[in-house]
């Protein structure tokens, strides 16, 4: 069968593939979890956030609502009032910022006592000004740092192999465009092997990152797809190409392999050095 050989020499690079794939479907289940995990960090930071929010706002509206109580009533809201009123009497823990003091009032009546609310309290001298929402945390929260633990490890693993790649992909293609001109002279089917395979996993590598509706259509950012995709199709349309466009005879007359085509002219070792082929099925070969 004439196409057998062809295929023998084909089976090594297809079972490295395999075992490529099955690596990154092992890959692609750990990303998956650690996104899940990632994302259930961060709505439970938000909600905290939003209840440390709630929290705040009561105690702004209760201390609030006694200061206007105050100014209603014709008396003029002074520190000491506001340190009977929350703090038991007790001198508040201020800090001084020119000639304002302000000080941070606990409420103890919070609904959740675990997470109570707060107010900034603000005084000029001995009167009291004001008051205003306190903020403990510029950040939403307690926020899951996206660079850092297993979740970072594996983003960064993951881009850096996507880019590598990409680029990969394109030395290979160059590669074969300057074969075709009879440098190398490799089978393209090889070729096409290794485009498609390096094409689609640089592509699932990019895709199961945490947003891959993002990705997916991004040329630019650090989870970039479209290069992977517009690298698939290249890569499709060779495959189509060599399945319907009937071989091309070789002008040329050099020796080859007939496993594999590799040009064998000023071969002294008697085995094909591509396939390790014996000498013994060395010819002029007018087929690829």
């Amino acid at each position: 069968m004439p196409g057998a050989p062809v295929k023998q020499s084909l089976r090594p690079r297809l079972i490295f593939w395999f075992i490529v794939f099955i690596l990154l479907t092992a890959f692609s289940v750990v990303q998956t979890w650690s996104n899940s995990r990632f994302q259930a960090q961060t709505v439970a930071a938000q909600l905290d956030w939003n209840v440390k929010v709630s929290a705040n706002a009561a105690a702004e509206n209760h201390a609030r609502s006694f200061f206007y109580q105050l100014c209603r009533s014709g008396h003029e809201p002074r520190i000491r009032d506001a340190e009977l009123k929350f703090n038991e009497g007790r001198p508040f823990p201020t800090t001084q910022d020119g000639s304002t003091t302000a000080a941070i009032f606990t409420d103890p009546s919070s609904a959740n006592p675990s997470i109570p609310g707060r107010a900034l309290l603000s005084f000029h001298g001995e009167t009291w000004s004001d008051v205003s929402p306190y903020f403990d945390d510029p950040r939403i929260g307690n926020m899951p740092d996206p660079n850092s633990g297993l979740f970072g490890t594996l983003t960064i693993v993951r881009r850096i192999l996507s880019i590598v790649g990409y680029i990969a992909w394109l030395v290979i293609f160059c590669a074969m465009v300057i074969d075709r001109a009879g440098v190398v002279q490799k089978p393209l089917m090889t070729w096409a092997i290794d485009l498609l395979a390096i094409a689609i996993v640089s592509t699932t590598l990019a895709l199961i990152g945490p947003n891959p509706r993002r990705a997916m259509f991004d040329f630019f950012q650090d989870d970039s797809a479209g290069w992977g995709l517009l690298a698939i199709a290249i890569s499709l349309a060779l495959w189509i190409v060599i399945l319907v466009k009937p071989a091309r005879p070789l002008t040329n007359t050099a020796p080859r392999c007939k496993t594999c085509g590799y040009d064998l002219t000023g071969n002294e070792s008697g085995r094909c050095p591509e396939c390790g082929t014996p000498a013994a099925v060395f010819s002029v070969a007018n087929d690829r």
